[in-house]
């Protein structure tokens, strides 16, 4: 009778423990598509701004590329651009390297390879100069920055999805960066804000027609 009660215990907890398994993988949050392979494309709508070396860059053009294959995914990889960006009160240029991020669905993102290539050899950079002073300040692969806020709506009847960067001390984590040069001041820690900072557009492949995305 004892062996039997045990068997059922074992049996129960076995089922529990399945139960809780299949709970979290079908409430765990992805990415969605109408199409099994969609381009995403997305382009600022504030400012995005990078505390580092006691100074702050800040651009006010960025943009990102990437694509999703299967209509659902955990994580998607984008390449960045960013233009229009002032450190130290003049104009840099960022230089993403050999370096990409992936947005993880659940509200983290990384620091990662573009591809084949080496972000650590060739890390994302900038550099201010000012009276023959200068500050270069670069950042290399990392991952679980947060956190990342997604926010489903819809442009011209098709769903779409706004990010919201807040990567700061407050969330508990910071972006870990080398700095070099005169002209930079203490080494602080390095924070990304960007509230709203893109909005998320699907173009389904192949022919890139508008097709809808979000987060849940």
């Amino acid at each position: 009778m004892i062996r039997n009660l045990k068997v059922l215990g074992l049996a129960l907890v076995a089922v529990l423990a399945l139960s809780a398994m299949a709970a979290s993988a079908a409430s765990a949050v992805e990415f969605h598509s109408e199409a099994e392979e969609t381009t995403l494309k997305a382009t600022n709508t504030t400012n995005h701004v990078f505390d580092a070396a006691s100074n702050s860059i800040s651009c006010s053009s960025a943009s990102f590329h990437g694509t999703q294959k299967g209509k659902t995914a955990e994580d998607v990889t984008m390449t960045a651009a960013y233009n229009g960006c002032q450190f130290f009160g003049v104009t840099v240029n960022v230089n993403m390297g050999n370096c990409a991020y992936t947005f993880h669905a659940s509200g983290t993102t990384d620091v990662v390879n573009n591809g084949a290539a080496s972000c650590a050899t060739s890390p994302i950079t900038f550099k201010a100069t000012v009276f023959g002073l200068s500050c270069t300040v670069k950042v290399g692969p990392q991952t679980g920055l947060e956190k990342v806020i997604y926010t489903n709506g819809t442009s011209g009847g098709v769903k779409d999805v706004t990010v919201d960067s807040e990567i700061t001390t407050a969330n508990g984590h910071t972006i870990t960066y080398t700095q070099e040069g005169s002209l930079c001041g203490s080494h602080n820690e390095g924070q990304y804000t960007a509230p709203s900072a893109a909005t998320v557009k699907g173009f389904a492949l192949p022919g890139e027609a508008a097709t809808g995305i979000w987060v849940e």
